[in-house]
């Protein structure tokens, strides 16, 4: 699998963080991405893969326990990762060309999580989102819900439980960028 995206060409690539030799280096209090993104063009009108290695994903959180956690986990999956511990970090990154699902912590300082999915789906409403909390609310569910998240995950999560929340997002992506295609 891999092999086969070495070969083809780049749309995306980004610099890995300053401690290139760690996989997942310790995150810094400053804005600090550890990007290892690579994957192959796509003709827009084919509706997205949800093969994992066609499946960028974002991942932003706080905690960077949680970040290093969820960012082997998804890597194990076979999904290209990218981690951030600042939700500012995320619309910068935006647009990102063939990003295919957000995993958002709910609680964060300066940008909460519903706010940065508002934000994230304003610039590219066919991304998933998938919401993360430690402190599940029904309100806060609903608020999750109503704005397009797909799924709404109580911390921690099990590796079991974060791939099929993953592939349900990407499945319900696919056929929605499909059915708009369609209508077109």
């Amino acid at each position: 699998m891999g092999g086969d995206l070495a070969a083809q060409p780049t749309q995306a690539s980004f610099t890995e963080s300053a401690e290139r030799h760690s996989r997942f280096p310790e995150l810094p209090d400053s804005h600090t991405s550890r990007i290892t993104m690579s994957f192959p063009d796509s003709d827009p009108r084919t509706p997205p893969s949800t093969a994992p290695a066609d499946c960028p994903i974002f991942v932003v959180d706080d905690d960077p326990a949680i970040l290093r956690s969820i960012g082997r986990i998804l890597e194990e999956l076979g999904y290209p990762v990218t981690v951030f511990s600042h939700p500012q970090d995320v619309l910068d990154a935006l647009p990102h060309e063939g990003l295919a699902l957000l995993i958002s912590d709910r609680a964060m300082p300066d940008i909460d999580g519903i706010e940065l999915v508002r934000e994230v789906l304003e610039s590219d409403p066919d991304l998933a989102v998938i919401m993360l909390t430690g402190a599940p609310t029904t309100r806060s569910a609903a608020d999750s819900l109503r704005l397009g998240v797909v799924e709404y995950l109580q911390k921690p999560v099990s590796m079991d439980l974060l791939g099929d929340a993953v592939q349900k997002a990407l499945t319900v992506r696919s056929r929605n960028i499909r059915s708009r295609t369609a209508e077109a």
